[in-house]
């Protein structure tokens, strides 16, 4: 018998954290793209944003976060509308980047 809950499939928890979050991508043109999204949550590898635009999955991000000491690339691994104005992006660190708290 199922309790409700759903497990937690994820390899890392992740931490709550809201701080603004300097990206920078290309979209399927070529185009270099940017904008400041706000942090929902991160873990050891990988980071939650929130943004008013959509980003499409695989795609290759620059994220820069003094707050959180975040310097590096994350791949997007999935985009999803959470409001009429508002996307919830996950992200993956890629490149050997990982996220310590405190580092």
């Amino acid at each position: 018998m199922s309790s409700g809950k759903a497990k937690e499939a994820r390899l890392k928890p992740r931490q709550e954290r809201n701080a603004k979050v300097k990206i920078h991508w290309h979209d399927a043109y070529g185009v270099l793209k940017s904008a400041v999204a706000t942090s929902e949550d991160i873990s050891r590898t990988g980071i939650k944003l929130s943004l008013d635009k959509p980003i499409p999955a695989r795609t290759l991000i620059n994220v820069q976060c003094p707050d959180l000491r975040l310097s590096g690339v994350a791949v997007v691994r999935h985009c999803q509308r959470s409001t009429v104005n508002s996307y919830t992006i996950g992200c993956e660190f890629a490149a050997g980047m990982e996220w310590r708290e405190g580092q």
